[in-house]
């Protein structure tokens, strides 16, 4: 068992966002969904500070951490921009790969350190990066962690061939 701090790194920088309709927006699913474009309907022209993000970065967003808020930011989404409230973290990949980082935070022993640590009403319980860097993950070795990436990433594609078997059948090709 390691704490998390030990894998992540804080991506810190800032920038003044003025263009705010010309940005990119990030958000994180909740459940492990994943990382996506953050649509927004009604656009505040002011200017704000914010992260900018690049592919392969942890993120998580601090409301919904307790409910697996938590990504890892595609390729599509480089260069794109999230608020504070989604703290942004580089992934040290020579101790941990990313799928088993994702596996970790996803696990429910993880989010019950969360669940017993978020601040706040009951709908808006944010967890600190601080606390978040302490909690506790299993840091198996690298041969280990490479064995299960190749089944994750088999099961991937196994999922893709079933989905697009069961398309066809649909639309009768």
């Amino acid at each position: 068992m390691v704490q998390i701090g030990s894998v992540l790194k804080q991506h810190l920088t800032t920038e003044r966002i003025t263009d705010t309709l010309c940005e990119k927006y990030v958000t994180v699913a909740m459940h492990g969904n994943g990382v996506r474009e953050r649509n927004i309907d009604i656009y505040d022209p002011k200017p704000f500070s914010a992260y900018r993000v690049s592919k392969g970065q942890f993120i998580y967003s601090r409301i919904d951490a307790r409910n697996g808020a938590f990504g890892v930011i595609p390729e599509n989404l480089q260069n794109a921009v999230v608020s504070k409230d989604f703290p942004v973290f580089n992934i040290d990949d020579n101790m941990i790969l990313p799928s088993v980082l994702m596996f970790s935070v996803l696990n429910e022993n993880f989010l019950q350190q969360i669940k017993r640590n978020s601040l706040g009403t009951t709908n808006r319980q944010r967890i600190k990066e601080e606390v978040f860097l302490k909690y506790l993950i299993v840091l198996p070795p690298m041969n280990v962690q490479k064995k299960f990436d190749d089944i994750m990433k088999q099961s991937d594609k196994s999922k893709f061939v079933v989905s697009n078997r069961n398309l066809s059948r649909c639309l009768g090709l």
